[in-house]
């Protein structure tokens, strides 16, 4: 959810321009406005870019903490099922039962992380376009 609202908004600016510009290209040729309409366009682009990468860093930060933690959790659990091993009430096969077992509760977890960050993404989408839906409304109350 970290800078979707302002992701959208990028995104709907830099449409919005493409749009008006390829609609009036003819125009925009006429009065010699390319080079002032690609200056705009690529400030509106890198501001862009900047939100998207400033979100990635977070995002890899946050996926990073996530599989720490889901490998320290096979770390303690390999080193009690070795300890059993070498106290004999274990044997290596169980120990690779273990791992198994581990990686069948572990990914799904993972996966079950990685749908939480979507939805709530999707749902601030569905926000923002619901708050867009509104102003329109607004708008056409007043006309």
């Amino acid at each position: 959810m970290l800078f979707r609202s302002e992701i959208n908004k990028g995104y709907d600016d830099i449409g919005g321009q493409t749009f008006e510009v390829v609609a009036s290209m003819h125009t925009v040729k006429s009065f010699g406005q390319e080079g002032r309409e690609m200056r705009a366009f690529e400030t509106k682009n890198q501001s862009w870019f900047d939100l998207n990468l400033q979100r990635a860093k977070k995002r890899s930060m946050y996926v990073m903490g996530r599989y720490t933690i889901m490998d320290f959790a096979r770390v303690v659990i390999l080193i009690m099922a070795s300890f059993k091993a070498l106290d004999g009430q274990i044997t290596p096969g169980d120990i690779l039962l273990y791992v198994t077992y581990i990686s069948y509760v572990i990914l799904p977890l993972n996966n079950l992380t990685w749908l939480y960050d979507d939805a709530q993404e999707a749902m601030k989408s569905v926000d923002d376009i619901m708050a867009f839906l509104e102003t329109k409304q607004i708008g056409r109350a007043h006309v």
